[in-house]
């Protein structure tokens, strides 16, 4: 693989929308190829996400919660921030309350970017 790799943290909890997030994530990179995304997905026993296509069997990595031990989201994005195998840049995706997922909002953590700079996949 040629070029910087990004990886993207995202938390969810009983997220009926999470799919679609993931999937607006990879349609809207420039090189899905260089996109690697770590989920925690808080949910209840059977209702996660199986997603069987081979672009996500080889750039999502998971980790699966129960809801009823979930700790929040700091929490929750600490272990998905833990997911992060050396990618070139680092993202954290933010959600506004009540915005939808096209909205969804990203914090670059690179080398040499601002904190605040918006992710460009």
């Amino acid at each position: 693989m040629s070029g910087a790799s990004i990886f993207i943290s995202v938390a969810a909890y009983c997220d009926p929308m999470l799919a679609f997030t993931l999937a607006s994530a990879r349609a809207q990179a420039r090189h899905p190829e260089r996109v690697f995304i770590g989920v925690v997905e808080q949910t209840f026993a059977g209702q996660g996400l199986h997603l069987n296509d081979e672009w996500s069997g080889e750039h999502l990595r998971w980790t699966r919660v129960d809801a009823l031990e979930a700790r929040g989201p700091c929490w929750a994005r600490s272990l998905a921030t833990a997911l992060y195998q050396g990618e070139d840049g680092l993202c954290i995706s933010t959600p506004t309350p009540g915005s939808s997922p096209s909205r969804l909002k990203f914090h670059a953590f690179a080398r040499g970017v601002a904190p605040t700079s918006p992710c460009h996949l």
